[in-house]
């Protein structure tokens, strides 16, 4: 009983060379599919070079995976870097709150971020707390006077 002959991957070509542009390009912020793709190699063979790239002692499989992974982690730094000079609130919201410590980027939807004057009187919470500060100082005419004159000197509405 003879058994059928396992068939070879077909070997991976790929040279140092870009090897070195797949990983500046993912530095600079490219998928690393698309870096490997605009250096002539398949999302298949990428996928296989990386995979292989994992075990030691596999030359330039090991390179590129390596690599690659420690320039998805400088793009990431980079890019949160830009963030944080450009938006420190947007960034602040972004970071990891529980779990592994990584935020996905690519799921994550930050609220839009308004710059529009709000008048925070306005909000119901803030109306009822007035309200009751009011009533409590129905007692002290003198008391409720002076709290509203204050707040009227924020030119807001004052709660009813």
């Amino acid at each position: 009983m003879s058994s059928p002959k396992m068939k070879r991957a077909s070997p991976i070509m790929l040279d140092r060379g870009q090897v070195k542009r797949i990983i500046a390009a993912v530095r600079e912020g490219a998928a690393p599919e698309a870096a490997a793709g605009a250096e002539g190699l398949s999302q298949h063979d990428f996928a296989r070079a990386v995979a292989r790239g994992q075990k030691p002692k596999t030359g330039i499989c090991r390179e590129l995976a390596l690599g690659v992974a420690q320039a998805v982690e400088q793009a990431r730094v980079d890019a949160e870097l830009r963030v944080y000079a450009k938006d420190p609130l947007a960034w602040l919201k972004a970071q990891p709150v529980a779990g592994n410590g990584q935020r996905d980027w690519k799921k994550e939807k930050l609220p839009p971020i308004s710059h529009q004057a709000v008048n925070v009187l306005l909000n119901p919470q803030i109306s009822s707390v007035m309200n009751t500060v009011l009533a409590q100082l129905l007692d002290f005419p003198e008391a409720r006077s002076r709290v509203a004159q204050a707040l009227g000197q924020l030119d807001m509405p004052l709660p009813k």
